[in-house]
């Protein structure tokens, strides 16, 4: 695997957070013949989110190709192959939109097999599965992206007959677009052919994501994906001078060192105003749960101010106590505002709650947010999948005071 260029970790105090070293584990023998379970992925130092709209910047790093040892493969802007079996996550397993697995019936393919699509069929626009996540099962392939920017994503597929030709693909469990191999009918095509949507992924922050695909049409094959910022037309099966990098083993590790934890930032209410918002001034929506997770907060009142917060807890088994902080974004909202704050997640099951006050370091004993939780959601699990985290690590969130 390409060795990864870690992101220091800036603090909310002069001390500096020492920069992690991921370490590597042995990677799980996956059999090609069953239906696959999720992978646990590494925990990614999050990268600090300066402000409530702001983007970090990145130095742009090549990776030409990958060495052993590191836990997460680097994008390479030239570009990049990914064996569709290699994936990090199983996510939703047993939705009406569902996949077979990973089958080798089909000659031609790279690795030892392909992802298949069941055989429920739908032609909706992509945005369907935006709507309604719960109706399809996703699979999901962690990478590191060392340069932000719009790649162009293509797929090497197989259509074993007309109308079995198309797939939705995203980035960070948000679908853009459904891909197809259409006119092509029984042979493996590298396409990149919209059937609506965009052929194309946006990284807007360095370091940990996950190329999402969701099934379409049914009885669809995928070998591989293929990323690149240049206008590359891919070929053969593994395109000619790609990058290849293994996004099943991106695994866990602990960086070194305790990070300086950030406190609340200061708050003292407006005359005739109380920490503890009215009835109705204070809303908050989760819009994106994947990775990162976005929150919209919109404060009603017309005088008020309130201290908020959002904050990403890995979860290691189906009880509140063992979660462990990840990451984290606090800030006060002005009266008549409406912010939006971003956290990271790792890449296994996690937990985001925005609420109001100060921030919950550790719930253990049974220590809640309670009434003060606006909302709160779950990432990269599901009722037949949990994708539970297996490495506990010091608390290692990247704190956000504004």
């Amino acid at each position: 695997m390409p060795t990864a260029t870690p992101t220091q970790t800036p603090t909310a105090t002069a001390t500096s957070t020492p920069t992690p070293t991921p370490t590597a584990t042995n990677t799980p023998t996956r059999v090609p013949t069953t239906t696959p379970t999720a992978t646990s992925a590494r925990t990614q130092t999050p990268t600090v989110t300066p402000t409530a709209s702001g983007t970090p910047t990145a130095t742009p790093t090549s990776t030409p190709t990958p060495t052993p040892g590191d836990p997460c493969g680097n994008i390479n802007p030239a570009g990049t192959y990914l064996d569709a079996e290699n994936y990090s996550a199983d996510i939703n397993q047993g939705a009406t939109y569902y996949f077979a697995g990973i089958e080798s019936s089909t000659a031609g393919f790279v690795g030892y097999g392909y992802l298949q699509t069941g055989t429920t069929q739908n032609q909706l626009d992509y945005s369907d599965a935006n709507a309604n996540p719960g109706n399809y099962e996703r699979y999901d392939y962690t990478v590191d992206f060392p340069t932000p920017g719009t790649y162009n994503l293509w797929i090497r597929g197989y259509a074993p007959v007309a109308g079995s030709d198309s797939i939705f693909v995203g980035i960070d469990g948000v679908a853009v677009g459904a891909l197809t191999e259409s006119p092509s009918v029984g042979a493996w095509v590298w396409t990149n052919t919209i059937e609506n949507g965009v052929n194309t992924v946006t990284v807007t922050t360095t370091g940990l994501h996950t190329i999402s695909v969701w099934p379409r049409a049914q009885n669809h094959e995928l070998d591989g994906l293929f990323l690149t910022t240049t206008s590359t037309v891919p070929s053969g099966g593994i395109p000619s001078g790609a990058t290849v990098i293994d996004p099943s083993t991106c695994i866990e590790s602990c960086p070194a060192g305790t990070p300086t934890q950030a406190p609340t930032p200061a708050f003292t209410p407006n005359s005739g105003c109380s920490a503890t918002p009215a009835s109705g001034d204070l809303a908050a929506s989760i819009v994106h749960a994947s990775n990162p997770t976005t929150c919209t907060f919109t404060n009603n009142s017309t005088t008020c101010s309130y201290a908020i917060g959002l904050a990403s807890y890995k979860m290691y088994d189906s009880n509140i106590n063992d979660q462990e902080l990840y990451d984290y974004h606090l800030t006060v909202i002005a009266p008549n505002t409406t912010l939006t704050l971003t956290v990271n997640n790792p890449p296994c099951a996690s937990q985001a709650d925005a609420f109001y006050g100060s921030i919950l370091y550790s719930l253990a004993g049974d220590v809640r947010y309670g009434s003060r939780l606006l909302t709160s959601a779950q990432t990269n699990a599901s009722e037949d999948d949990p994708g539970y985290c297996t490495l506990y690590c010091q608390p290692t969130p990247s704190p956000t005071p504004t």
